[in-house]
């Protein structure tokens, strides 16, 4: 690891160590609407990870080309009328 990306790094821990311990301060609702943010950003990071592996875009095409032939062959059903018979 280069210098300068270690410094880059401990910088990043330190300002999200920093935010860790304001937040500790926050009534309990604002925690976890705090949480539920990070949570989101997360998961959005996640998807654009795996979302720009070549092999997983290739595999998301594919299954998404198997739907649509599903639903121009009529084999698909609306969403909301699956949730009806569920209930």
């Amino acid at each position: 690891m280069t210098e300068r990306l270690r410094q880059a790094v401990a910088l990043a821990v330190a300002s999200v160590t920093h935010a860790a311990e304001q937040a500790e301060r926050l009534e309990v609702d604002q925690q976890d609407e705090v949480a539920a943010h990070i949570e989101a950003l997360a998961n959005e990071l996640r998807w654009q990870e795996l979302l720009n592996d070549p092999d997983r875009v290739a595999a998301v095409d594919h299954l998404a080309d198997e739907a649509l032939a599903a639903f121009e062959s009529g084999q698909t059903r609306p969403l909301a009328e699956v949730l009806a018979e569920a209930k």
